[in-house]
């Protein structure tokens, strides 16, 4: 005999398939916000992390060259690598007795422009 599609147990039990997938959908929705919180914490720890690493390589950098960084953050961190100012022309010169100064070159090379140093 087919079903009427009218009947009362019909519609009760579509209402209750829809509930729960409903509820699932909200689940989903939970999940995904608690992913995305997790996501951004690891992010920000990542880059923090990343962040200590760079300044650790700077400050080791200029340490075994010998030099002291011209350009430091409120810490005393540079906030150059030596390596690129030795790339933008930036010279290490000994001054006798064990010293050693950073000099800035006196021109810079063609495209580069004093202010971006």
């Amino acid at each position: 005999m087919a079903r009427d599609p009218y009947d009362f147990l019909d519609r009760i039990d579509a209402q209750v398939e829809f509930e729960r997938r409903q509820k699932m959908i909200d689940a989903g929705k939970a999940q995904a916000a608690i992913d995305d919180e997790r996501a951004r914490v690891a992010k920000a720890r990542t880059d923090a992390m990343t962040q200590r690493a760079n300044v650790s390589f700077r400050l080791h950098e200029y340490a075994v060259a010998g030099v002291a960084p011209p350009f430091t953050d409120g810490k005393g961190n540079p906030t150059v690598s030596l390596s690129l100012l030795l790339q933008m022309g930036w010279e290490i010169k000994n001054l006798g007795d064990d010293q050693r100064v950073l000099v800035k070159p006196e021109t810079f090379p063609p495209g580069r422009l004093q202010s971006q140093v």
